[in-house]
């Protein structure tokens, strides 16, 4: 009984603060990568990682800093879903653990000058 008041109370949790906590994720994100991280919809998914929760974002690349000039993705991805941990919900900076990207592609190069994408 205790389980399910307990995954009910997550459930009621997550849905009735969403938006903050897919801002919180996609903030943390843009923070780890010295790029620009674009994306489609974002949305809760209670399904992917059950019972635990993701955040699941559509539409994703990932550009570097030099992305106007080169017009290389780093990354581009249909589907990218970020596992949320519960207690973490309440930290200023969510740590990101799992994360599943699904119908991607990653493209690293190295041009003649010297510049690689790969730090991103």
């Amino acid at each position: 009984m205790l389980v399910i008041i307990s995954i009910a109370g997550t459930f009621l949790y997550v849905y009735f603060n969403r938006d903050l906590i897919i801002k919180r994720v996609s903030e943390s994100v843009n923070q780890s990568i010295n790029g620009e991280l674009v994306t489609g919809k974002k949305s809760v998914d209670f399904l992917h990682y059950f019972p635990g929760t993701a955040i699941h974002i559509s539409d994703v690349s990932i550009r570097d800093s030099l992305f106007n000039i080169h017009k290389m993705e780093f990354l581009r991805a249909s589907d990218v879903y970020v596992k949320i941990n519960f207690m973490e919900l309440f930290s200023p900076e969510p740590a990101l653990k799992n994360i599943t990207v699904e119908n991607g592609s990653v493209y690293i190069f190295k041009d003649r000058s010297g510049y690689t994408n790969k730090y991103l």
